[in-house]
């Protein structure tokens, strides 16, 4: 598990780029990710291990991110 907001700019990072440019104008992802939260009590998550639940795997959570990107002088 990574801290919350690692995985955030990891999901970012991992958008297509053309030209280290993102190459469109809005996107929304809708993910499950495992979550929990550390002994300091920020929220550490991750992609699920697996694909397929075994019954003994804390149930799975949902991050949607929405990405727009506005033109220049906006």
């Amino acid at each position: 598990m990574i801290a919350f907001e690692d995985l955030l700019v990891t999901m970012i990072g991992d958008l297509p780029l053309a030209g280290g440019d993102l190459v469109v104008s809005a996107v929304e992802l809708e993910l499950p990710i495992e979550s929990r939260f550390d002994a300091h009590g920020r929220l550490e998550a991750s992609w699920p291990r697996g694909r397929f639940g075994t019954g003994f795997d804390p149930p799975l959570g949902e991050v949607t991110l929405r990405l727009v990107v506005e033109e220049d002088g906006a």
